[in-house]
């Protein structure tokens, strides 16, 4: 989704964690910028954010994203909370699948919003 030669890849050292640069990617004709980017994840706390491997950011029309594991695919223009949604994806640690969760999952009418009742998993990001 990302020729190579439009790959820029950089690292961001953040206030609340001097001594650990993160990498992060983005693609060159991203909407969103540099700094935007380098900030909404900032805003992610570090110890979820410590979680994430790899992160990229392309272009697209319409916001949204995608992990895999601890790689997270930005699409798009996305709010702040996106950042936070996949970094969590990251820091689960397949506890969304363990029966404790599950079970209360499956007992609790009460989630975040519509999108946690997609998954488990996505009830956890949400939380």
């Amino acid at each position: 989704n990302c020729p190579i030669e439009n790959l820029e890849v950089y690292t961001v050292t953040y206030s609340d964690c001097p001594t650990r640069p993160w990498t992060i990617c983005r693609c060159s004709d991203a909407q969103v910028s540099r700094e935007t980017y380098a900030t909404d994840f900032g805003r992610v706390p570090p110890g979820i954010r410590s979680r994430v491997v790899h992160s990229l950011i392309i272009s697209e029309s319409t916001g949204s994203a995608g992990s895999n594991n601890d790689r997270i695919l930005f699409r798009g223009p996305v709010g702040p909370a996106v950042y936070l949604h996949e970094s969590m994806h990251s820091a689960d640690s397949g506890f969304p699948d363990t029966t404790a969760f599950t079970d209360a999952y499956n007992a609790d009418t009460c989630v975040p919003d519509n999108y946690a009742n997609a998954s488990p998993a996505e009830d956890f990001a949400q939380l």
